[in-house]
């Protein structure tokens, strides 16, 4: 028998969402959303510079050079020799191999718009690569912010953008008010963030820094487990010092926004 994918409720409700959103705007938006790639998966670059390679490995021949927010096609993940012994996942390209600690795996999906937002808005998921909060709703108004693939944003008024688009005014958690393109925002449904579990269970997250991964715990059994990236520098010897508190920490508060 092949090996088995486990999917959890809410991964579960997060595809269909998204899958739904696709087929209802399929035909009534000109592909792909706001120029990015044709493809289920995409990734987009989070570095200033890196090196795409015809192998999945640093020392082979860097085949094209890419740029800080540039979103290529991720035709499949592949395990390579990592730049760092922490990850050896490549993203294999159109152009090349990628080490994946250098982008963000995102999709390109635009949503139904809303017809009615209520007073105390809803909270919406950012399910294209980009695209940018701007401080009113017009494409040439200037731009507050660059918003990314799966940021978490309030959206509480739909606007008719003066460039004849459908915004949404939508607002961070400390309350920064900017305007987006509507069909960019899935909207989060109830079921998503709903308590999972009595609340009897005995639950911890394990975090590995050298290891960069994560594991979530629920009554002495793993179920959940992803790769991460803390936060890090160097100092004066070149050896790596973590800027994450190291410890035991106890969660106290939960935001819909992180």
């Amino acid at each position: 028998m092949g090996e088995t994918t486990r999917i959890h409720r809410r991964d579960f409700l997060r595809l269909a969402g998204a899958g739904l959103g696709a087929v209802a705007l399929r035909g009534s938006l000109r592909p792909p959303f706001q120029g990015f790639p044709s493809g289920d998966r995409l990734c987009r670059i989070t570095e200033v510079k890196v090196d795409l390679h015809s192998a999945p490995r640093p020392g082979s021949p860097v085949v094209s050079t890419r740029g800080f927010d540039d979103v290529l096609v991720l035709l499949r993940e592949v395990v390579g020799e990592g730049v760092y012994p922490h990850n050896h996942v490549w993203f294999e390209t159109p152009e090349g191999y990628l080490w994946s600690s250098e982008a963000q795996p995102v999709r390109n999906v635009p949503n139904p718009l809303e017809t009615t937002i209520p007073a105390e808005g809803i909270w919406t998921e950012l399910s294209i690569p980009y695209t940018e909060g701007r401080v009113r709703p017009d494409a040439s108004a200037p731009a507050r912010y660059r918003l990314y693939y799966s940021m978490v944003l309030n959206v509480n008024e739909r606007v008719a953008g003066d460039d004849g688009g459908t915004w949404y005014r939508v607002e961070d958690e400390n309350g920064v008010v900017m305007f987006a393109p509507g069909e960019s925002f899935r909207v989060i449904t109830p079921d998503e963030i709903a308590p999972i579990g009595t609340g009897l269970e005995e639950k911890e997250i394990l975090v590995n820094l050298e290891r960069q991964d994560l594991s979530a715990i629920e009554d002495g059994v793993e179920v959940y487990y992803c790769r991460i990236s803390s936060g890090y520098a160097f100092d004066k010897e070149g050896k790596r010092v973590w800027n994450t508190p190291i410890g035991q920490n106890w969660t106290w508060r939960k935001m819909v926004s992180r």
